[in-house]
């Protein structure tokens, strides 16, 4: 046995061990708990940086959506109750600091802040959001688009308005013309500041007049009658009209020319339209024409649903009763466009009260002749209007403003 001292020392001992172990798990413990907390901590406050970085990108995007030329960024924009802060900018001169890329304006692809590549018409958005120690990021790639579609008339060289015409506007994405017309925002607009770009008689403009740079009321305006108008303007740079290019749609399915009836096509290429007495009904979608469009009394295009687009390369004649057709009621479910070559465009004395749709052919000689009601928005390279037409501007195809810049919108490609 054991003596009493011997057993005390041995109990003294393992007391100290046991006493030791509790102290380094209890010291242990503790330091489990303050890196736990120190994590999750960390987490929260990358959490609030990570939704800085987030709201950086929201109002980047609605600063592009007023203006897509926008480059002045966003400089450490405090969130009001958290205190974190975002950044958006446009400086590639900082090198390694996360900068955006505005490639919007430009006809090629460049590279962005970390290698990535930015395509021509895109903007890529970094926005770097930061709390405490954190700081994180967030990336967008937005492709900026331009509506075409910003006046009533576009005449790039000239506009020729002749007769007793009214050109007022209206919104189709809020209702029917009559619910929805105005009396403003139904403009013209050319390129041209040569003497009489734009000459009208008695014409009622419930817009303004744009002429192109260098040009004056006095000199590029020539007016006979009695017309009106809201306001007369002077660009400061030329308004860009690009022809939109046609699709590829593979090999032609030849000519379309019932003689009666109803013939229903699906989306392609084809080498004329040139019905009789009969209707060549599009279903949704994008349609070439390599050659042209010939209807007169009792031909039509009929497009009962949209959207529908054709590229015509040709010209284009409806006369004396042809039609083209727009059940929707809503110019942007059925646009024509044309081709890079010049050609021209007669309308003359249409048939039906539902000519809604659009025209954008900056290449091509448009004339317009008659007493119809269009609904809608149309460029072209020259517009001549004899007759006593109505033009109703669709403000939802693009904007009132008269800015060159056009329309803007935006499309949200990738977000990451």
């Amino acid at each position: 046995m054991l003596p009493d001292r011997s057993r005390a020392g041995f109990a003294l001992i393992l007391t100290l061990l046991i006493l030791a172990a509790l102290f380094f798990f209890a010291f242990a413990l503790v330091r489990l708990q303050v890196a736990e907390k120190t994590l999750a901590q960390t987490r929260q406050h990358s959490l609030i940086a990570e939704q800085a970085a987030k709201a950086g990108i929201d109002e980047a995007l609605l600063r592009l959506s007023a203006e897509t030329s926008w480059k002045a960024g966003l400089k450490e924009v405090r969130l009001p109750h958290s205190g974190a802060s975002y950044t958006v900018t446009f400086d590639s001169a900082q090198g390694a600091s996360p900068f955006s890329t505005h490639n919007g304006e430009s006809s090629s692809e460049t590279t962005g802040w970390n290698g990535r590549i930015v395509p021509a018409g895109f903007v890529h958005l970094v926005s770097q959001g930061s709390f405490q120690q954190s700081q994180v990021l967030e990336e967008a790639m937005v492709q900026t688009t331009r509506s075409p579609f910003v006046s009533a008339l576009v005449g790039a060289d000239k506009i020729v308005l002749g007769g007793k015409i009214l050109i007022d506007a209206w919104n189709s994405a809020k209702g029917t013309y009559a619910q929805t017309v105005r009396q403003s925002g139904a403009d013209l607009l050319t390129n041209s500041s040569a003497p009489q770009a734009i000459e009208m008689s008695n014409v009622t403009l419930y817009g303004t007049i744009t002429v192109g740079p260098g040009g004056s009321q006095a000199t590029s305006l020539r007016i006979s009658g009695n017309p009106t108008y809201l306001g007369f303007k002077v660009a400061s740079k030329v308004r860009e009209l690009p022809v939109e290019p046609p699709p590829d749609l593979g090999p032609s399915r030849g000519v379309v020319a019932p003689s009666s009836g109803t013939q229903v096509l699906s989306p392609g290429t084809y080498a004329a339209f040139s019905p009789g007495k009969a209707t060549i009904q599009l279903t949704p979608g994008d349609y070439v024409v390599t050659g042209g469009i010939t209807m007169g009394n009792g031909a039509s295009i009929l497009v009962p649903q949209g959207p529908v687009r054709i590229f015509v390369l040709g010209n284009v004649s409806i006369t004396s009763g042809g039609s083209l057709r727009n059940s929707t009621l809503k110019p942007p479910n059925f646009v024509l466009y044309g081709g890079a070559n010049p050609t021209t465009w007669n309308f003359q004395s249409l048939s039906g009260a539902d000519l809604h749709f659009g025209i954008n052919a900056p290449s091509t000689i448009l004339n317009f002749s008659g007493g119809n009601e269009y609904y809608g928005s149309f460029i072209a390279k020259e517009v001549y209007v004899n007759g006593n037409a109505r033009f109703h501007y669709d403000v939802s195809t693009g904007s009132s403003d008269t800015d060159p810049g056009g329309s803007s919108a935006l499309i949200l490609k990738a977000r990451w």
